[in-house]
């Protein structure tokens, strides 16, 4: 890799206006590269040449979007080892973490590729006779993506792959924090059979390029993965061009300890929950509700585990928690870790910066308890290698807890009980549940995201992807009246009942009336003459009746009817006294006089259900 790297705009790479350093966590002396920092003018010209090459793209064969993402999911899984040394070299998570983001990134490409091919459309039958229908999805256009440093790699992909599979251009701008895995992903994709200019890569600082890309009226689309603020500002600033947006955000996820749930496990998934990744993920548990009939046993247990784990540099062999990614962020660790105890929490172990033989930014996984869940450090998200054990007196206190917050992301419970495990499921207020799981850890196929302050917009990953990276279009086409057979009048099509039902909703028909009712087209309508003394309703479909009784409520009921009229079924009906001469009382007053005529009501649903006045 050389020292200098640019960015990727219309097919080319172009140096920046200016350049930024990009240093390894775990060691500060190393310096891995100096990266471009874009224009205004760069960016106006990426997203010119991302419009241009869309509507190309847009045109390409499915087989051709397939191969393209084939190709470089095959080539990160294959290169997996290498390209997560770099990762973990500039982001701080152990190489093994490392290569499993890679990889996983990889298979979010290869599983889109092949949703190209599952692009089905729909179709629906009209009310209309001579109409078909047919619904299908198109491409956004242009879509603004902005990842955060934390999962350089895999957050990028899971939104880069379904963007390009269905048929959109790109506009990335990655986290100046890891801008050399940007790069590598970048000249993948560049070597790709792609029109110049339908990936950008576009490098820069949030408050400067950031908010020019979303503030542009070129974008059609804006996913974002960061900060609560920031998402908030950018659901503000798109508004002004009502760019569709789709924002994850923040979490303050929690993991509820039960007094039945297996201690070993639930150790393990609380410090892999909680401090994997340095604590530097969305889906972190840095609140463990435990309850207080275990509360004591879980700690001493959780204790031994938090201080034996390895903190150290990223790229040696045995290392459990990297440094943190900044000193920024170590900074504002270490401003919370005081919070914590100024509000009464007890810091029973680490917390403080560690001096390794490399210079760093180290620091030691921390655990308080004794902590309640109104103070700050169990209410805002630290991305910290910070968790706060919280005790509960019962089942339904923790589930309390775990709802008492603002965000949504993730929960989890340890138990050995079905019906907790389920109830929890259903009641945890959250977009992912995991049940004796650690909060951390989703699959690439289905949905991804949470409720509150966590997410905003459609659903991430899987196949819920298309609704946000597609517009749906209805179509309906006159296909030509069917030439067929006159149709048997005792066999009404039901888009013609709901036609004769609404016909007849509010209006009263004289029984000597001799009025033609149309039921559709001219072969379908009801009887010319009804009968003034007695009759009946007869239908091919036996068994099912179709009530006739005087009911108070049917005023009510009868604009429900005409919706039913391709289910409905009946058999022969008789009315209890000649049609002419029904009494019906009218509901809504003291002495409600009886009515000798036939009311409407008296023929919708027998009409609905497909009958034959005779």
């Amino acid at each position: 890799m050389s020292d200098n790297h640019h960015n990727y705009i219309a097919g080319q790479w172009l140096k920046g206006a200016s350049e930024i350093e990009n240093r390894n966590p775990s060691d500060t002396r190393d310096l891995i590269g100096l990266y471009a920092q874009a224009s205004r003018a760069q960016l106006d010209s990426a997203i010119a040449a991302a419009s241009e090459a869309q509507r190309i793209w847009a045109r390409s064969g499915l087989e051709q979007r397939y191969k393209v993402l084939m190709a470089i999911g095959q080539e990160l899984m294959q290169r997996s080892a290498e390209i997560g040394r770099t990762l973990s070299r500039e982001e701080g998570k152990p190489m093994a973490e490392g290569a499993g983001e890679v990889y996983r990134a990889g298979q979010f490409f290869t599983y889109y590729a092949a949703e190209t091919l599952r692009q089905l459309g729909q179709t629906a039958d009209s009310v209309r006779d001579g109409i078909e229908i047919d619904i299908r999805r198109e491409p956004i256009g242009v879509v603004a993506i902005i990842s955060p440093w934390n999962f350089p790699m895999a957050t990028a992909c899971w939104k880069i792959a379904p963007a390009l599979a269905f048929g959109n251009a790109v506009v990335w701008k990655p986290a100046n924090l890891t801008p050399a895995s940007a790069v590598i992903l970048s000249e993948i994709i560049a070597r790709q059979d792609l029109p110049a200019g339908l990936f950008n890569l576009v490098m820069g600082a949030g408050s400067e390029i950031g908010q020019a890309l979303i503030e542009h009226p070129g974008i059609s689309a804006i996913s974002f993965t960061g900060s609560v603020d920031v998402g908030k500002g950018i659901a503000a600033s798109a508004a002004a061009n009502l760019t569709k947006v789709q924002l994850e955000m923040g979490s303050k996820n929690a993991l509820a300890v039960m007094d039945d749930a297996d201690l070993d496990l639930a150790v393990s998934c609380a410090v892999n929950g909680a401090f994997g990744g340095t604590g530097q993920k969305c889906t972190a548990s840095s609140r463990l509700i435990v309850h207080e009939g275990i509360h004591d046993a879980f700690v001493e247990k959780l204790l031994a585990a938090t201080q034996a784990l390895k903190v150290g540099h990223a790229l040696e062999a045995g290392t459990q928690i990297g440094p943190v990614a900044s000193a920024a962020q170590l900074e504002a660790n270490l401003a919370n870790l005081q919070l914590g105890q100024q509000e009464g929490a007890e810091l029973l172990t680490g917390g403080q910066r560690l001096e390794l033989e490399s210079p760093g930014y180290y620091q030691a996984p921390a655990l308080f308890i004794g902590g309640s869940n109104a103070m700050r450090i169990n209410r805002e998200e630290l991305f910290a290698p910070i968790a706060c054990v919280i005790k509960a007196g019962s089942y339904e206190e923790a589930l309390s807890l775990v709802n008492d917050t603002r965000f949504g992301l993730t929960a989890g419970i340890m138990t050995r009980s079905l019906a907790r495990a389920s109830h929890f499921r259903r009641n945890a207020r959250v977009g992912c549940v995991m049940v004796n799981l650690p909060t951390a850890g989703t699959d690439y196929h289905v949905p991804f995201g949470g409720r509150g302050e966590s997410s905003y917009g459609p659903r991430e990953q899987g196949r819920s992807a298309v609704e946000f990276y597609t517009h749906v279009k209805t179509g309906y086409i006159a296909a030509g009246r069917h030439y067929e057979p006159a149709p048997d009048l005792r066999q009404p099509r039901p888009a013609h009942r709901c036609h004769a039902v609404r016909q007849l909703v509010g209006k009263d028909l004289p029984a000597d009336a001799r009025r033609r009712r149309r039921c559709g087209p001219r072969d379908h309508r009801l009887p010319r003459d009804l009968p003034r003394n007695g009759g009946q309703y007869r239908s091919l479909e036996p068994q099912v009746p179709a009530l006739l009784a005087p009911d108070p409520a049917r005023q009510v009921g009868q604009r429900h009817r005409p919706g039913t009229a391709d289910r409905a079924h009946g058999d022969l009906l008789r009315f209890p006294e000649p049609l002419a001469h029904r009494g019906r009382h009218r509901p809504g007053g003291s002495g409600a006089q009886p009515r000798r005529t036939l009311h409407a009501a008296d023929l919708q649903q027998p009409v609905a259900a497909g009958h034959r006045l005779l």
